[in-house]
This record gives structure tokens, sequence and C-alpha cells, in this order.
């Protein structure tokens, strides 16, 4: 073999090293990519079927009539909780992202629902539950490897902790001795589920939330309270447009026609998650935290509306300055604190902690509605987000702003004792 012969084929060899490398490199980045393209392709498909039954129980609790918020927050949580234990037991199967995953997961809200609507006076709720549990198998290529009976059994298990009577040692006591003026105590005798305090909570300790007696700090009670009334009415006679939207958007308490004010916490957290992309896990786990949270806030604040007591801004007004005057919503138990607050600070804040710091949300959650202001809106953040909410009690007439401001103090207190807490 002669020199030259030699020198070019160690050219050729010293090129082909290289294009090799190269190319091994390109094989494995391909690999990788298409690893990562697969497991977020799982994420996706779970994430999907996930959205698409939230939005069927936001469907079916739209025509539910006994969804009051403490039920509502019943059937949420029971559904939330009862999916994250069934996918808790089989979690290698989400971390591996083994597709039988996807019809355990479409299995486990279709159980988990059917506990719940299949028992209420909902005609279409069966039909429903059907419809999408079956199409959604028919796009799933994989074969069921789960016992029907096993998961049945998980779910029982969650439904029967919230159909227990017994009393929780830590309902009652740990609020101080309250004995209100009796001018000035809600008098409908047949308020809305007086006893719903007295449920066990699943996570927060009552006695951990601390709200003392409505202006507790004033120097007068009985002016504080003229005062707070007396805003309430003046509002009410100089409303923008811009208030009356408000107003509208977040009143979620027609019931037949909204959702309840817990369901439109999920229509936010479902709009939220169409456009933000989170792992099919922490999802579960968020709307577990949402429910759990939404859960114990209806607990607590019922505990202490009806230890309080306190008059609606509706009776207070007609009694002692306007007797013609009403509000825009007559809600059927007391008025300290507000529910709607409640549950947007201890919704709002478990959505902050999950998508960090999220800026510009707008919520649709009233579209193609023509029977009130159901205009979408936008906000910088959820905090700005579940202040407009709480605030728009006030412009409705429903509440004083002490009401208001009470309300989202305890509604993040249970959200923060919940993610502080949780497993």
């Amino acid at each position: 073999m002669t020199e030259g012969v030699k020198h070019v084929r160690s050219i050729i060899q010293c090129s082909i090293i290289p294009v090799l490398v190269i190319l091994m490199s390109l094989f494995l980045t391909t690999c990788i990519s298409d690893n990562k393209k697969q497991e977020q392709g799982f994420d996706d498909i779970a994430n999907k079927i996930i959205l698409d039954w939230y939005n069927l129980y936001l469907q079916t609790e739209r025509v539910d009539k006994n969804a009051v918020p403490p039920f509502a927050a019943r059937n949420l949580v029971q559904i939330s909780l009862g999916v994250y234990t069934v996918v808790e037991e089989h979690k290698h199967l989400f971390e591996t992202k083994d597709p039988q995953a996807l019809r355990l997961l479409n299995h486990a809200f279709y159980l988990s629902m059917s506990a719940i609507y299949d028992k209420k006076t909902i005609g279409s709720a069966a039909s429903w539950l059907n419809a999408l549990y079956q199409s959604t198998n028919r796009n799933l290529h994989t074969k069921a490897f789960y016992s029907d009976l096993y998961i049945r059994h998980i779910l029982e298990e969650n439904e029967r902790r919230f159909r227990e009577d017994t009393l929780d040692t830590d309902s009652i006591s740990y609020l101080p001795a309250y004995t209100p003026d009796p001018r000035f105590i809600y008098s409908n005798h047949i308020g809305m589920l007086p006893d719903w305090g007295n449920n066990k909570t699943i996570l927060v300790r009552k006695s951990d939330i601390h709200l003392d007696s409505p202006y507790k700090r004033s120097l007068d009670f009985e002016k504080a309270l003229y005062d707070d009334a007396l805003s309430v009415y003046m509002q009410s006679k100089q409303l923008t447009y811009e208030d009356k939207w408000i107003g509208d958007f977040w009143s979620d308490e027609i019931r037949g026609l909204t959702f309840s004010p817990i369901g439109r916490w999920v229509s936010i957290t479902n709009q939220t998650l169409a456009v933000e992309f989170l792992p099919a896990l922490t999802v579960i786990r968020m709307y577990r935290d949402l429910g759990i949270a939404l859960y114990d806030a209806s607990v607590i604040s019922w505990n202490i509306k009806y230890h309080y007591n306190l008059i609606r801004p509706e009776q207070y007004i007609r009694t002692f300055i306007d007797s013609t005057w009403h509000a825009k919503h007559h809600p059927d138990y007391p008025s300290y604190p507000s529910a709607h607050s409640v549950f947007s600070g201890a919704s709002g804040t478990i959505l902050e902690h999950y998508f960090k710091n999220k800026n510009r949300l707008t919520d649709d959650s009233h579209k193609q509605r023509i029977e009130f202001y159901s205009e979408k809106r936008t906000y910088k953040n959820f905090r700005s987000m579940y202040k407009e909410c709480a605030y728009s009690r006030f412009l409705v007439g429903v509440h004083y702003l002490s009401d208001c401001e009470a309300g989202l103090n305890v509604g993040i207190s249970v959200a923060k004792n919940v993610l502080q807490n949780v497993e």
C-alpha cells in the first residue's frame, strides 16, 4: 500500500469517527426527545380526562337544585378525594406513564361521580356519565386490568366518612362564649343547614382557625354595625355599570341556572389548567387539595356563622334605615363571615400554590349567559380575582364589608392549613 493511499484512508477514518459520534448523539437526542414527547402525551391525555370529568361535574351541578354550597363542597371532595385515593393505590402506573393508568383514571371518575349523582333526581345525570365514560374508553387503546369491586370499595370508604353523624369534639367549644344583642340576630328560623358546622372536618382543626366576634375591636358595636349597613345602603344607590357587572359576575347562587360558589372555583381551575400545563399527578393532588379546602371551609364558616348569628344587611336596613330596600339576592343563613369570601380565599390560595406566579387570568365561567351581566373578566393574578369575588358580595347588598374581609381571612387560613398538613 502506497503512502498516498495510507494517507487518504487515515483521513477517511478520522472523518468517519466524528460523523459516527454526531450521528449517535443525534440518535440519543431523538430517543430522549421521543421519550419526553411520550411522557408529555400521557400527561396531556390524562389531563384531558380530568378536565372532561370536572367539566361534566359543573354541567351536572348547574342543574342540581340541591347543590347549595355545603352540599356542593361535600360532592366535590368525595369526587376529588375518591379519585386521588384510587390513583395513589396505583401510583406506579402513573409514574411510569403506563397507558393502563388512563383507563383506570376514567373508571375512577365514573364510579366516583355515579356514587353521588345516580342517587339524585337529575334526569340526565346517568346518561351524561355513561356517555363520557364510554366515549373516553373508546379513545384509549389499552386494556383495563383493574378490579371494579376493588375501586368501588375504595370509593365507598371515602363516601362513608361523610355520612357519619358523629359530632367532632372540636366542633363547638373552640369559639368563645357570645351573646349577641337580640335586635341584631339573624332571625330567619329556617336558616339553611344550621347544624352543618357540627360536621367533622377532613384535615383542618376548627380551633386552628381564629375569627373574632363581629366588631370586637370597635368601641361601639351598634354604631359600627350601623355604619357598615349604611355603607351597603349608600353604595346600592350609586352602582356603576362596572359595579353591576362585578356583582352579577360572581353571584353563582341561582339554582338551576348557575353552578354554586364551589363549582365556580372548579370552573376557574378548569379554565386555568386548559392553558397551563401541570403533570397529571400534580393535577390530581391539586383538585384533592381544592376539594379538602372547600369542604373544611364550608364546615368552619357555617360553624362560625351560626355561632355569631349576625343579622343580614337587608334585614338590618329594612328595620332601621329604609323599609322598602331590597338586596339583589337573599341568602338564608347568617351574615358573618361571607361564605363566598371564604370559598374564594381558600380556592385562590390553593391555586396560587400550584400555578405559582400565574399572571393575566381570564374567567369566562358564564359564557353565553344572557340573563345577567355575564361577560368574561380578566385579572392580573389569583389574588385580584378572589378579592374581587369577596367585594362583589358588598356590591349586591348581601354582606357588610367586614363580612367580606373576615371571610377572606378565614378562607386563606384554611387553605394554608391544608397545604401545610396534607400528605
